[in-house]
């Protein structure tokens, strides 16, 4: 079985990842955690230099993987009538001050999202 590093408890992608895992049937006492980390970038780093595998935002990697020097591994669901790839959302906000000025920028990204 592959050892895990994961985030803190606090973090918004391993809470997520968390719940992912058990919404899938995986008991998490069964990972074999070797390292909970303050930062993805730690994970990251630490990742390249190892056998250890962790759930991480694909946007924080996605340099890595285009280098190849981290590799992404899909998850499949064999337990329907069809197999299919597990995946999970993270959502994100956008938020700002009601009363203060919004530049063009910020107004055209708001449209955008």
């Amino acid at each position: 079985m592959p050892r895990y590093l994961m985030r803190e408890s606090g973090s918004g992608t391993q809470q997520r990842f968390e719940e992912a895992l058990q919404n899938w049937g995986i008991d998490l006492r069964t990972l074999k955690v070797t390292l909970v980390l303050n930062t993805g970038e730690m994970v990251k780093a630490i990742i390249e230099n190892s056998l250890a595998a962790a759930g991480i935002s694909e946007l924080m990697v996605q340099k890595e993987l285009e280098l190849g020097t981290l590799r992404s591994i899909r998850v499949i669901d064999t337990s329907g009538l069809s197999p299919r790839y597990l995946e999970f959302m993270r959502p994100f906000l956008k938020i700002k001050h009601r009363q203060r000025f919004q530049p063009r920028v910020c107004q055209v990204f708001e449209q955008m999202l």
